[in-house]
């Protein structure tokens, strides 16, 4: 249903910097904490978003909110 969380479809990683969205962190604070590159967070929130059917980070981490 709408109310449905979908969260248990990401992975670890992809939760991990879900959490960090919702702190408010950037793309590139993300990265910079995760010693990745701001292109793997980008292909990492790109599966997020796919996943969870959002457009963009204010949706996903409503997503969050929704458990």
């Amino acid at each position: 249903g709408e109310n449905t969380s979908r969260i248990h479809l990401l992975s670890l990683t992809e939760r991990e910097i879900l959490l960090n969205l919702a702190t408010g962190a950037t793309t590139e604070e993300i990265a910079a904490k995760r010693h990745n590159s701001v292109a793997t967070i980008k292909s990492h929130l790109s599966s997020i978003y796919r996943k969870l059917e959002v457009r963009n980070r204010v949706e996903a981490v409503a997503e969050l909110r929704k458990n």
